[in-house]
């Protein structure tokens, strides 16, 4: 009868049982209608597919860029240490 009633035959349409059958049988995934949710998570992975394939992946940094980044936060407590030891004096 939800076949039947799916495919548009005059008969089914009419039936109060195929409509009930339909609107049970719809929350199934592949008879549902796309929700925000679907439209959502199609965008998503659309656009994960579209970065990985052209490669928009950020590079890994150099040695001396991590040096760099190391040697200036290693700065930086050294600073913050030696003007906490002279605000307590």
């Amino acid at each position: 009868v939800m076949c039947e009633y799916m495919s548009s035959r005059r008969g089914a349409r009419k039936n109060q049982m195929g409509t009930q059958y339909f609107d049970e049988f719809r929350t199934h995934f592949w008879e549902r209608p796309e929700d925000e949710f679907d439209r959502i998570r199609t965008i998503n992975t659309s656009n994960r597919r579209r970065n990985r394939d052209v490669g928009n992946t950020t590079p890994a940094p150099s040695i001396e860029e991590v040096e760099r980044e190391l040697a200036m936060r290693s700065s930086v407590r050294r600073i913050n240490r030696s003007s906490s030891d002279i605000s307590r004096r």
